[in-house]
């Protein structure tokens, strides 16, 4: 089996709040399998951090991967992922991306700095 790689990233205006996200998934060699965008809504920073993921994950899912590596910039999304915190405004999104993770596939989650992501940043603004 293959790895895949999923690198995502979130907008927010600061102002009003409306967020979108947007990523791409690539396979080992770095080529392009997938690319999305989306519009989210009024949110959280947080919030927003935790529906890239969510939209992501679902993308890389319903394509059909079997191991993703999700590579992402924000310590505080992979910390309430990965420790399964159930904070209570992020519980649907959250719970969202549980059952995500318990399907049958493999998912590595990784920290990467703000400047690695910067493709998928001018992505989510496009949303």
């Amino acid at each position: 089996m293959h790895w895949f790689k999923l690198n995502s990233d979130d907008a927010r205006h600061k102002i009003n709040g409306l967020a979108s996200c947007g990523g791409i998934i690539r396979d080992s060699m770095g080529q392009w399998v997938h690319s999305f965008t989306k519009f989210i809504d009024i949110c959280s920073v947080d919030e927003a951090e935790l529906w890239r993921l969510f939209v992501g994950l679902t993308c890389a899912r319903n394509i059909g991967l079997n191991q993703v590596i999700v590579e992402c910039d924000s310590m505080e999304a992979l910390r309430l992922v990965q420790q399964r915190i159930s904070c209570s405004g992020w519980k649907l999104i959250l719970a969202h991306i549980e059952e995500l993770l318990h399907q049958n596939w493999v998912v590595e989650f990784r920290f990467i700095h703000r400047e690695e992501n910067v493709l998928v940043y001018a992505m989510a603004k496009l949303a």
